[in-house]
Parts: structure tokens; sequence; C-alpha cells
């Protein structure tokens, strides 16, 4: 009989501790393609080979260019990975003709809706409040 030498298998838990890092930055990492894990029994198990793996691409570029790499954090606005997207229109940048156009626009749209009455005139009361026609 042939005994075969398994690898070490780490539990996600595991894994985080031999890294330095929380659970959730695990399954962030792997979601995102970047941890590489295997799937026995429907769980996740990690091989130190894996950890080393991914050790070795995070610190690529990142040191010898000088460059960012997508491991990085975005800079302030909260997301991993990618670069950030310029801002949109500057301060001030819209025309004011079209900023009374807009302000115009909504009024018109979130003004309250006229509701014709018994008599024929308009009324902004709700139909509820209405006087009731006589009957015959």
């Amino acid at each position: 009989m042939n005994v075969v030498a398994l690898p070490k298998l780490l539990t996600e838990a595991e894994a985080a501790e031999q890294l330095g890092v929380s659970i959730d930055t695990m399954q962030r990492e792997r979601k995102r393609g970047r941890m590489p894990f295997r799937k026995i029994g429907g769980r996740i198990k990690y091989t130190p080979d894996d950890l080393l793996r991914y050790i070795e691409r995070a610190g690529e570029n990142q040191w010898d260019s000088g460059e960012r790499t997508d491991l990085d954090n975005s800079g302030n606005i909260g997301s991993a990975g990618g670069k950030t997207a310029p801002c949109g229109a500057g301060a001030g940048s819209t025309p004011l003709p079209a900023k009374l156009d807009t302000q115009a626009l909504a009024r018109e749209i979130f003004k309250k809706p006229q509701r014709a009455s018994l008599n024929g005139t308009s009324s902004t009361a709700a139909p509820w409040m209405s006087v009731p026609a006589t009957l015959p």
C-alpha cells in the first residue's frame, strides 16, 4: 500500500491567523479571486502553498516598481481594487439658466396635484374633504 503525503489543510480561521488578517478579509480576498483555495466536502480549505502564493502575488510589483497593485485600497473612497474615477462636474460649473430651469421643473413635478371640485373649480383639498353634491 502506497502512502501519499497530503498537504496540511487549514480552515479559513487558521489561514487568517497565519496571515494575521481577519476571517472577513480571507473571505473577501477569496471571493475576489485573489486567494487560492480548495473546496473539500463543501468546506473551504487552504494549503500552506496557497498562502505562500497569495503572499508572493501581494508583493509583486508593489515594492519593485513603486506602483500600487489591485490588492491596495483605492484611497479614501472605501472600496478596494481598481482605479478611482475622476470627480464629476466641478462646483459652480452649471450655468445659471440651467439651474433655474431645473428648479422650475422640480417645482412643477413636486407641486400638490390640483383636483376638480364638484362646482367646477380646482381645489387642493383631499377628495374626502369635498362637499357632497345634493341629491334630487
